[in-house]
């Protein structure tokens, strides 16, 4: 596996105090693949155990989602940014899916719902256990959650998302008809 390196932004580069290189030095570019090679394999290897743990947060969760969704979110925020970068393109893209679920509940004051929150679970249980089906199920799993959470949010959709735009018509309209 190749690592994948991301260029900084501009607010990044101020931060650090400058212009960083177009172009890593052949030599540190050797040492940063070995130095993730050597990351990934431990990571690979706790991949499993951190989503069970997030799964049996959300399937334990019910009406104390409110008190365990902190933990999920930021195991999932762990998750969306390391996968992407070690291989596990999949498993990131779920876990970015649930949390931009959670993030854009929180900005439109809403408490995210406990099954939406385990059907992403167990959509990134579902993306590690058969990895042989995780290329072929993703797009099903990501457009299949987006869509929920469209219904439930009307806008929560991460930049990946490939469903088709918002919802619309009674179900898009809320319970009690007034869009919320």
């Amino acid at each position: 596996m190749k690592p994948k390196f991301f260029s900084p932004g501009n607010r990044l580069i101020s931060l650090v105090g400058g212009a960083l290189p177009a172009v890593l030095p052949a030599e540190v570019q050797r040492r940063a693949e070995e130095a993730t090679a050597r990351v990934a394999v431990g990571f690979t290897a706790e991949l499993g155990n951190e989503i069970e743990r997030i799964y049996l947060l959300a399937d334990a969760a019910g009406s104390d989602m409110p008190a365990r969704l902190e933990e999920i979110y930021a195991r999932a925020h762990e998750l969306r940014g390391l996968c992407g970068s070690l291989g596990h393109d999949v498993i990131g893209r779920v876990a970015e899916a649930l949390c931009t679920y959670v993030e854009d509940a929180r900005e439109m004051d809403r408490t995210p719902r406990a099954n939406i929150v385990w059907l992403h679970a167990a959509a990134l249980k579902r993306a590690h256990d058969d990895t042989d089906a995780a290329k072929a199920i993703s797009s099903y799993l990501i457009g299949s959650l987006c869509k929920l959470r469209r219904k439930e949010l009307d806008q929560a959709c991460p930049p990946v998302c490939t469903c088709e735009g918002p919802p619309s018509g009674p179900a898009a309209d809320g319970p009690d008809g007034t869009g919320q």
